[in-house]
């Protein structure tokens, strides 16, 4: 991987949780097809725990847990491939992105590169979910 690679950054309530593709974090809760087929991707995956609340989960062992309704189980992925970040949406509610062009995509089982500054928003419209703000960094 790069060394200059950029880092994205995602904050909710005041902490930030960098995505820094020199050090993917193990795919967790996946199947072993999942595996397959995105060994050579670092992927970060968002979705509920078992108490419902959203968790985060990144190679420091950090959790960001959040109380909201309409997020699935693996809800999205954050996928760095040919030197960007994609969000994967794999849920059954979808998620709201934001981009700094401040166009608001929904994406439903599809993927959609995060670029610049914006909002994310799992399985609610941004003004009714738990935005989540994402900026990329230089590495």
């Amino acid at each position: 991987m790069d060394a200059r690679a950029p880092r994205l950054v995602l904050e909710i309530d005041d902490r930030l949780f960098e995505f820094d593709p020199n050090q993917p974090p193990a795919l967790q809760g996946g199947s072993e097809q999942d595996e397959e087929l995105n060994s050579d991707v670092p992927r970060w995956l968002l979705g509920t725990c078992v108490d419902s609340d959203l968790s985060l989960d990144t190679l420091s062992d950090e959790t960001l847990s959040v109380k909201t309704k309409g997020v699935s189980r693996i809800h999205a992925a954050i996928e760095f491939r040919n030197s960007e970040f994609f969000l994967v949406d794999e849920s059954t509610n979808g998620t709201y992105i934001q981009t700094e062009d401040a166009q608001v995509r929904c994406v439903h089982r599809d993927q959609l590169r995060l670029w610049g500054t914006g909002w994310i928003s799992l399985g609610a419209p941004l003004h009714t979910g738990l935005p989540i703000h994402f900026r990329q960094s230089a590495g």
